[in-house]
């Protein structure tokens, strides 16, 4: 799997507000949850390259909601953000990990299937 492009996306607690990170360098999921900060959390928008069984080739962009142990004051700031961010992107699909040692292209890769068989 080629990683297109990654942007994280984190809010900030004192101006309530959403701010556009740096172009993340990771070429792969595993590299990317190298990157990922220990108790904050971040909205990672995410697209890349996906061949799927039948042989098609898609590139479908979505959204990791990455959400490790933090305050409640984080917890209520991206989770009433993330809709908002979802409608002004234009994306449909989310998916959620809490712990960085999950964010594999094996999880992703099952996430998907789940969502196609859905």
């Amino acid at each position: 799997m080629r990683v297109l492009t990654q942007r994280a996306v984190s809010c900030d607690e004192d101006k309530l507000s959403v701010n556009l990170e740096e172009d993340i360098e990771a070429t792969t999921l595993e590299e990317l949850a190298e990157d990922m900060p220990v108790s904050e959390p971040r909205f990672i928008i995410y697209s890349y390259r996906w061949k799927r069984r039948d042989g098609r080739v898609s590139y479908p962009m979505i959204m990791i909601y990455y959400k490790p142990a933090c305050s409640a004051v984080q917890n209520m700031l991206y989770g009433s953000s993330q809709q908002a961010l979802m409608t002004e992107l234009r994306l449909q699909t989310v998916l959620s990990v809490t712990d960085a040692d999950d964010l594999t292209e094996e999880w992703l890769l099952e996430e998907l299937g789940k969502l196609n068989r859905a």
